[in-house]
């Protein structure tokens, strides 16, 4: 996961950053579980909302942007535009989400 989509974690990266070893050591208990559930949250729940309106700018771009022919063939394309819309949309979403294209 790059870092740019870990912004949980990058905070967390920030606010916590011991000096000396001991303090690494003494700590480790504490933000090793406090690290993998910011990791986990990021992956799951923050990068994926955070790459929605990406994902309705592509849609958007494929389906419905710069229609090609008259109007009888847009009144003929609508319906079925209207039902890939949601397919499309979510298609995007999860190569967004999960690989991150």
């Amino acid at each position: 996961m790059r870092s740019s989509n870990r912004v949980l974690t990058n905070q967390l990266d920030e606010f916590v950053q011991p000096k000396e070893t001991y303090q690494e050591v003494l700590l480790s208990p504490i933000f090793i579980p406090i690290g993998t559930i910011s990791l986990l949250t990021d992956a799951l729940i923050l990068h994926p909302i955070s790459v929605i309106p990406k994902s309705l700018s592509k849609t958007y771009e494929i389906i419905w942007f710069k229609p090609q022919g008259g109007v009888i063939r847009q009144s003929f394309l609508f319906l079925p535009k209207i039902v890939l819309t949601p397919i499309t949309l979510i298609v995007t979403w999860l190569g967004y989400s999960i690989f991150d294209i």
